[in-house]
């Protein structure tokens, strides 16, 4: 169902070609970018839409699999795919918005977004080699940083919007990141801290690199399971992660244009992206 929105999420970028007039008669649409400046807007648009299908393409095959490959090394690579491209998202989306309203310190976080969540994805494998859940405290706590660091970005630009599509967007993206900045820091990153606390004192060893690689890629050392007691730390975010999440990358690339809709808005032509 996701892979299939996704595929209609694409009218997105669409280009109107049968008016002279552009996009005049949508100001303030979503779907139109014909006029000379919006080829930045295009190719943010497409990298947007890229991205999004590695995330969502990532949650259908892992969802679908979850149960039945035993090998840890494919769940976190195709995992890691997935997730490098749900960070490029809200880094396009922090780097429209920076462009579009010319703030130079939305633009500047816009490239800080992907660096930082590069280092998450690499403390998530220390995490899976070792099995020490230092990893993945460190992991969550970039993820909840950059969530902060998104929410900050679009409220800082939410008062120069006055079209209703664009306040609509931002405001449901603000709550978005708030609420999972919120989940983060109460429940997230807190249950991986008591974890490892537990983990420590009860003496648990921790593999070394080489010796959690060799673990990792050796499918004899995993067996499925179904119990609720081996599954219920994940059960939460899991079911986020699978659903609302997927469902939020959509809504991203469904966003209007928000190069639109602002106060003063400057009709001068954009520069284009790098």
């Amino acid at each position: 169902m996701n892979i299939f929105l996704l595929i209609l999420a694409n009218r997105t970028l669409n280009v109107n070609n049968s008016s002279p007039e552009g996009s005049k008669e949508k100001d303030e649409g979503h779907y139109s970018y014909n006029d000379a400046s919006s080829s930045w807007l295009v190719n943010i648009r497409n990298k947007q839409f890229n991205m999004s299908a590695l995330y969502v393409g990532g949650c259908a095959f892992r969802s679908i699999f979850i149960c039945h490959h035993t090998l840890r090394f494919v769940g976190r690579s195709v995992a890691t795919v997935a997730e490098l491209g749900a960070a490029t998202q809200v880094s396009l989306l922090l780097q429209e918005v920076g462009i579009s309203t010319n703030d130079d310190l939305i633009a500047t976080i816009s490239k800080c977004i992907v660096p930082l969540l590069v280092m998450a994805e690499l403390f998530s494998w220390y995490a899976c080699v070792t099995t020490s859940y230092i990893g993945s405290i460190f992991e969550e706590s970039l993820w909840a940083f950059c969530a902060l660091l998104s929410m900050v970005s679009l409220f800082r630009a939410y008062p120069r919007y006055v079209g209703k599509d664009q306040r609509n967007f931002l405001q449901k993206t603000i709550i978005v990141n708030l609420l999972y900045f919120t989940y983060m820091v109460i429940i997230d990153v807190p249950q991986y801290i008591r974890a490892h606390i537990r983990n420590t004192n009860t003496g648990k060893e921790y593999y070394n690199i080489s010796d959690g690689l060799n673990t990792l890629l050796n499918i004899s050392q995993h067996k499925l399971s179904w119990s609720y007691e081996d599954w219920k730390f994940a059960m939460m975010w899991m079911t986020l992660y699978f659903s609302v999440a997927c469902w939020a990358s959509i809504g991203v690339v469904n966003g209007p244009r928000l190069d639109r809709g602002m106060m003063n808005m400057n009709k001068k032509m954009k520069k284009k992206c790098n």
